[in-house]
C-alpha cells in the first residue's frame, strides 16, 4: 500500500514540468506576438524617417532650383504633398507604437508573474518529494524558469518589477534567505537609480541657479555700463514728428559697445533749449537771386505771376537708445523648469520610499531565516 502511493506521488511530482509548462504556453506566447508587433512597429518607423530624410533633402534642392519664382512647380507640390503624408503616417504610427509597448509591457508583466508563481510550485514539488532523481530535475526546472525569468526581468521598468507583492511563507532558511538576496539586489538597483536621479536633480539646481546668476550680472551691467541713456532726435524733411525706438539688443548691455547703442548720425537732443534749425529756411526779403524784391515784386529770376511755395514742415525723429533690463529672468520663471525640478524631486522620493520597503523586507526575511536554524 505504501509503495502503491509512493509510485503515485512520484508520478504527480514528475509530471508537474509537464503542466506547468502547458500553463506558460498561453502568457509567453501572447508575450512573444506583442514584443514581435513592437519590433515590426519600431522597424517601420525607421524605414519613413528615412523615406522623410530623403524626401526632405529633396524638397530643399527643388527649392534652391526653383528660387526667385511665385509658383512652385509639379515636382516641388508633389513633393510637399508627400512630406505631409508620411508625417501623418508617422504621427499615427508613434500613436500605435505607444499602444503596443504598453500592452507588450501589460503581456511581459503577466508572464513574469506566472514564471514566479509556476517557480514557487516547482519549488515546493522540490520540498515535498524526497528522491534524487525527482529532485534533480526539479532543480534543471527551476533553474531553466529563474533563466527566464530574470531576462524577461530586464525588459520591463523597474518599479514593476522591483517590490515583491508579497512576503514569502516559507519554513526553509536557505529559501529565505535566497529570496532576502533577491530583495537586497532589488534594492540595490533602486539605490543606483537614486543615485542617478538625485545627480540630474543637482545639475538642474546648478544649472538654474546659474541662469539666475547670469541674469542678475546682465541686468546689473545693463544698468551702470557706458550706454546713452538720452532720448536722441533725428532731423528730416517728411514734416512730422515721429517717435521710433531702436532695436534693442537681446542681452543688455555686457557684449554690446557704445557705438553699437547710439545712433551713427548727427543728432540733437531733447534737453537742449536752442531752436531746431528748419531744413529748408524761408528766403529773405531783399536777398538776390531769391524772389525777395522790395514790395513783394517778384525778382529778377521769378517770372512774373508766380507765388511763394509754403516752406516744407520740419520732422523731428526720435530714437530710445535706452537697454533693457530683465528680460531674460522673467523668461526663466514663466518657464516650466519648476515643474521639472518638483517631478524629479517626487520621483526621488518615491525611489527613496521603495528602496527603504525593500531593506525591511529582505532584513524581516533573514532574522526569519536566522531564527529556523
Amino acid at each position: 500500500m505504501k509503495r502503491a502511493c509512493f509510485s503515485l506521488l512520484l508520478c504527480l511530482v514528475l509530471g508537474t514540468p509537464v503542466w506547468a509548462a502547458s500553463g506558460l504556453d498561453a502568457p509567453r506566447t501572447e508575450a512573444q506576438e506583442a514584443r514581435a508587433r513592437v519590433r515590426e512597429l519600431r522597424e517601420h518607423q525607421q524605414a519613413l524617417r528615412a523615406e522623410l530624410n530623403t524626401l526632405a533633402g529633396r524638397i530643399e534642392q527643388l527649392k534652391a532650383e526653383q528660387k526667385g519664382r511665385l509658383v512652385a512647380g509639379p515636382e516641388l507640390q508633389g513633393a510637399l504633398r508627400q512630406s505631409q503624408e508620411l508625417s501623418g503616417q508617422l504621427t499615427g504610427l508613434a500613436q500605435s507604437l505607444a499602444g503596443a509597448e504598453s500592452d507588450a509591457e501589460r503581456k511581459n508583466l503577466t508572464l513574469h508573474t506566472a514564471l514566479s508563481a509556476e517557480l514557487d510550485r516547482v519549488r515546493a514539488a522540490w520540498d515535498a518529494t524526497s528522491d534524487r532523481q525527482a529532485r534533480a530535475g526539479l532543480i534543471a526546472r527551476m533553474r531553466a524558469l529563474r533563466t527566464e525569468r530574470d531576462a524577461l526581468r530586464s525588459a520591463l521598468p523597474p518599479s514593476q518589477v522591483l517590490a515583491p507583492p508579497s512576503l514569502a511563507t516559507s519554513d526553509d532558511s536557505e529559501d529565505l534567505l535566497e529570496q532576502a538576496d533577491a530583495l537586497r539586489d532589488s534594492e540595490d538597483k533602486v539605490r543606483e537609480r537614486l543615485k542617478t536621479l538625485r545627480a540630474r536633480l543637482t545639475e538642474v539646481r546648478e544649472e538654474r541657479e546659474l541662469d539666475r546668476r547670469m541674469s542678475d550680472f546682465l541686468g546689473e551691467e545693463s544698468m551702470f555700463d557706458e550706454q546713452d541713456r538720452r532720448l536722441n532726435l533725428r532731423v528730416d524733411g517728411s514734416g512730422t514728428v515721429s517717435v521710433n525706438a531702436t532695436p534693442r539688443l537681446g542681452g543688455g548691455g555686457l557684449f554690446s559697445s557704445r557705438e553699437e547703442a547710439i545712433p551713427t548720425l548727427p543728432d540733437l537732443t531733447v534737453g537742449d533749449s536752442s531752436p531746431i534749425p528748419p531744413a529748408n529756411p524761408p528766403p529773405s526779403p531783399g536777398a538776390p537771386g531769391t524772389g525777395g524784391g522790395v514790395g513783394g515784386n517778384p525778382g529778377p529770376s521769378e517770372p512774373p505771376g508766380s507765388s511763394h511755395s509754403p516752406p516744407p514742415r520740419v520732422s523731428h525723429q526720435a530714437s530710445d537708445s535706452r537697454p533693457q533690463v530683465g528680460t531674460v529672468r522673467a523668461q526663466a520663471l514663466a518657464s516650466d523648469a519648476v515643474d521639472d525640478v518638483r517631478a524629479l524631486e517626487q520621483e526621488a522620493a518615491r525611489l527613496e520610499s521603495l528602496a527603504r520597503e525593500l531593506g525591511a523586507r529582505a532584513g524581516s526575511l533573514e532574522r526569519r531565516a536566522r531564527e529556523l536554524r
